[in-house]
């Protein structure tokens, strides 16, 4: 992760212009990096049919903060095809957000930091926001579900770092447009 970050705003810091097309490399690299983490950890417990196989074992898992008042969730393989879903449409959608933020650019619709209706860097910001919320989320009902499965290779500590990766990139890149 770090390399091609560094090379990328090294890049962009010399060469100015090119800061769109940079930050788009790392937005494909962020989701090649949770797409890789998921089926790291897939891999961990051993493949999707061991996963299917643990989760309908353990029935129900208790939702987050907030909603740990709600009713609980019952993890059977609707479960495991949701979260998935949910953790990688990120993959997704933060390439293609890239792109058309590139080509808004191109046609001076998009002016970063404007959080006008009409600009396209609202929308843009909103539908990034709203996938890793999302994301973010289903990382953490993927972890609550299979913690117990995944102890021995220690994964809380890689968690933290894609979740930090991409909960503060994503952030980050938001206050600096703002500043």
């Amino acid at each position: 992760m770090i390399p091609v970050y560094s090379i990328a705003t090294l890049y962009s810091i010399l060469n100015p212009d090119s800061l769109l097309y940079c930050s788009a490399i790392r937005d494909f690299y962020e989701a090649y990096v949770l797409y890789t983490f998921m089926q790291l950890l897939i891999q961990y417990i051993g493949g999707d049919s061991s996963l299917q196989i643990h989760l309908e074992f353990k029935r129900r898992i208790k939702q987050p903060w907030p909603l740990d008042k709600v009713r609980p969730l019952q993890t059977d393989k609707l479960f495991q095809r949701r979260v998935k879903q949910a953790a990688l449409q990120f993959v997704l959608i933060k390439p293609l957000t890239s792109i058309v933020e590139i080509i808004l650019h191109k046609y001076d619709l998009c002016e970063d930091g404007v959080l006008k209706l009409k600009n396209g860097y609202f929308w843009i910001s909103l539908i990034n926001n709203i996938s890793v919320t999302i994301s973010l989320y289903s990382l953490v009902l993927f972890y609550k579900a299979t913690h117990d499965r995944l102890q021995p290779f220690k994964p809380f500590f890689k968690f933290v770092c894609v979740k930090s990766i991409l909960f503060f990139s994503y952030w980050q890149s938001c206050l600096f447009t703002f500043l």
